[in-house]
Order: structure tokens, then sequence, then C-alpha cells
């Protein structure tokens, strides 16, 4: 069995390991935040790519969201129109992320009741360790060596693997560590976002009737809104 680091707990951290985990690989994944991460509120469309790796790799039986048919735009008169079908799932971060954790390591959602650990003949460990800092990394013969700070103990370590991905976003260390002159930098790309939710209980029965089963886009100058 190898042992795989991921650096970054996020979707993608946890999408590659429970992939590797399936194939017999013990992996730990290095995640800075301690706690419960925060999504702030954000929505996602979950699209075939997503699909296709649940329908492989999901082993919880709730659904993850609510069914959409396809793309749609509506003008100031009230005047529906279809301009894209696809299939998707409606959902959210923290759905997405709990439903992953479940796969991962085991973690129950906060919201349902999952069997704690899901594992089965051939698969590896699988180890969720956050409050975790990388602060460096070098390659020796066919290892990787990652020096890792404890935030809440400030005690640094060393941890050995034979494949390390790196999965930390816009501030990635590996990405500075291994490609040092990238042109990849984080900056202000030119637009303010703003999220909100209504309750259902509030809207007219004909407008949920409107958006319960489609994503609803409006493109204005120099701006859109997704519903």
């Amino acid at each position: 069995m190898k042992e795989v680091l991921i650096v970054g707990g996020s979707l993608t951290g946890l999408m590659h390991g429970i992939m590797l985990v399936r194939s017999g690989y013990n992996v730990r994944i290095l995640e800075q935040d301690s706690g419960s991460p925060q999504s702030h509120m954000a929505g996602i469309a979950a699209a075939k790519d997503v699909l296709d790796f649940l329908k492989r790799f999901d082993q919880v039986e709730q659904p993850l969201g609510i069914p959409s048919e396809c793309l749609q735009s509506m003008d100031r008169d009230g005047r529906v129109t279809v301009f894209l079908k696809a299939k998707r799932v409606m959902t959210s971060w923290d759905v997405l992320y709990h439903r992953l954790r479940t796969n991962f390591d085991g973690l129950a959602s906060v919201d349902r009741a999952h069997p704690p650990g899901i594992r089965g003949v051939g698969m590896g460990n699988a180890i969720h360790d956050s409050g975790k800092q990388v602060v460096s990394m070098n390659t020796h013969e066919d290892k990787v060596s990652v020096r890792v700070r404890d935030l809440t103990t400030q005690t640094e370590t060393s941890m050995n693997a034979d494949l390390l991905l790196g999965a930390d976003g816009s501030h990635s260390i590996v990405r500075r560590t291994f490609v040092p002159d990238s042109e990849i930098r984080p900056a202000y790309a030119g637009y303010v976002a703003w999220r909100g939710a209504a309750k259902e209980s509030d809207v007219s029965l004909a407008t949920r009737r409107i958006f319960q089963k489609n994503v609803t886009y409006f493109q204005l100058p120099g701006e859109h809104i997704i519903v």
C-alpha cells in the first residue's frame, strides 16, 4: 500500500482522496482550517462530471439535491424561455462537502445520520487531519517529505509519502514550491457577488412553479443573476 498526502481538504482534495482510498492507497488529507468549514451559503449546480463521480463512488443513498432539467431565462413580463437543456442537481456547498466527507472518512453530516466509516475489502485508510499547516516540502529518492505545523499546539512534525497532491487553492504552497516562477497569482477579478435566500413560504405558488425545476438566468449590462 502506498502512502498519499493531500494538501487541502475541500472538494477537490476530498474527491481525489476518495478515488485513491477506493484504489487501495492510504490517504491523509492535511487541511489548514479547524472545525467545520464555512460555505457562505454557496449554491452548486452539480453537472455531469460531479454526477458521474458520485455514480461511481457514492455510497450514501439520500438525494443530493433538487433535479434541474434546463437553464431558462425570463423577461420583465414574466415570459419564460428555455435556452439550454442540461440535467443537473441543484445542491449546496455544505451538502456536497459533507457527502464527500462521509464517503472519505465516515464523518456524519450535520443534518443526517450516516453510518460511520464506509469501508470495503481492498480499500486503504482515510484520515482527514484538520488544523495542520504545511510549511515546507522536498523530495528525496522516491519519497516526498512534508513539514507540518499543528496550529493548535504550534509544534512541527515531518511526514513522508509516496505521492503528494496539491489541492490547496489559489495560495497553494505546493505550487509555490515546485513551480516557483508560476504566473498563477491570486488577483481581484473585478466583480462583487451577492447571495440571498427567500423562504419558500414567502413566495407565491405561481413563482415557485417557475423556479422549482429549473435554473433561471438573467443577463444585464455588466451583471447577471442566477436563481
